[in-house]
């Protein structure tokens, strides 16, 4: 039992700070009567629904998301599942305080992204 308690603690030591924008994220203002969704994994992939409105009608998509880091900004790259190509963009983030901060392109460019930790 020590030995693997000291193994426990070594490895421990050894492991490297995670990265700040890994984790379970959520838009800070309500879209309706919902919030913006955004997981990001160890590997730096991840997942997010995204709410909005098109054309007056209401509508989430779902995307897969990949993030690249650059000297504390970040470029979030979301896919859209399905046939909605359309719809992809990409995010340019960077953190302020608690909160990451984004600006979109494409479709997305006057929408507002700001992140806070769900």
């Amino acid at each position: 039992m020590g030995l693997f308690i000291l193994l426990s603690v070594s490895a421990c030591d050894q492991g490297q700070e995670q990265d700040p924008v890994i984790g379970d994220w959520e838009s800070a203002e309500r879209i309706g009567s919902e919030r913006n969704e955004l997981e990001i994994d160890d590997d730096l992939e991840g997942e997010a629904v995204i709410y909005a409105f098109f054309e007056g009608d209401p509508v989430f998509v779902e995307f897969d998301v990949e993030v690249d880091e650059d000297g504390g900004d970040y470029e979030l790259d979301f896919e859209c599942q399905g046939d909605c190509a359309s719809l992809d963009f990409t995010l340019d983030c960077e953190f302020d305080g608690d909160e990451l901060e984004c600006d979109g392109d494409g479709v997305w460019s006057e929408y507002e992204f700001v992140w806070r930790r769900s």
